[in-house]
């Protein structure tokens, strides 16, 4: 798939942190392991001439068989982030996954209006 446009602007948005140790972010490093380290949650919104696109969706609330083993919190969300740029999510047009995991594809059943773009080694595994 190509996409042919003029970027007019890119926005970086915020969806909340994350909660990792930080000897997962440094492999090896033993003095690391136990730190706990507050990870941004930072998709890209980006608005070209004909379309409003959106780089990675944030995280979702979990159910609880998983939010035992990961912690976030949201001082703001994808919802209120967009709307300080004047969008809600039906606005949104195009969905970029970077990858699948659930910290950048969490909120896509928000974006009902979006089509999809994501690479097939992701949806295959």
């Amino acid at each position: 798939m190509t996409f042919e446009m003029a970027v007019k602007e890119v926005h970086l948005l915020h969806d909340g942190y994350l909660e990792l140790d930080m000897g997962m972010l440094v492999y090896m490093k033993t003095p690391y392991y136990g730190i706990k380290y507050q990870a941004a949650l930072k998709p890209f919104l980006i608005i070209t001439d004909s379309e409003n696109m959106l780089v990675d969706t944030g995280i979702a609330p979990l159910p609880p068989s998983l939010s035992k083993y990961v912690k976030f919190t949201k001082d703001i969300d994808i919802v209120q982030s967009l709307s300080s740029y004047g969008l809600s999510t039906d606005d949104i047009s195009v969905v970029v996954n970077t990858h699948m995991h659930l910290d950048h594809c969490g909120n896509n059943r928000l974006f009902t209006k979006a089509n999809y773009v994501v690479q097939k080694a992701e949806l295959d595994y």
